[in-house]
């Protein structure tokens, strides 16, 4: 008798810590899902600002619209030191029951030219021989 309750003991201290483990590696999943959505979004952002030809240095903020309502984004574009040159660092946001957390990507960009034929063809080397 006393073998079965010492049997019952580990079995329930095992399941006790496979059900910790399950649970502890869905809430890590749920935290890896919610970085990507934040990563791909702030790439979002940095392709709409790279394609816009009157970039310039300043703050810009914006929603995603009502399809994410709880993630938002911020902009701060800073003069680089070429010319034409900006240093682009965003910022998404997102407010889940007041726990806030959010993802930054920091670039450098130059505006778009509306004239793609105005730039000409590429300089580029020689391959070695």
């Amino acid at each position: 008798m006393l073998e079965l309750l010492v049997a019952m003991a580990i079995l329930a201290i095992g399941i006790v810590g496979v059900l910790q483990a399950f649970s502890s590696s869905t809430l890590t999943c749920k935290a890896a899902e919610t970085n990507s959505e934040m990563a791909l979004l702030a790439q979002q952002v940095a392709c709409e600002l790279d394609r816009r030809p009157d970039l310039a240095a300043g703050r810009l903020t914006g929603t995603f619209g009502t399809d994410i309502p709880w993630y938002s984004w911020e902009a701060e574009i800073v003069q680089g030191s070429q010319a034409n040159l900006y240093r682009v660092e965003i910022r998404v946001l997102r407010d889940s029951g007041g726990r806030k957390k959010f993802y930054r990507l920091i670039t450098c960009m130059r505006p778009s030219s509306t004239d793609a034929s105005s730039e000409g063809e590429p300089n580029l080397p020689e391959a070695p021989r």
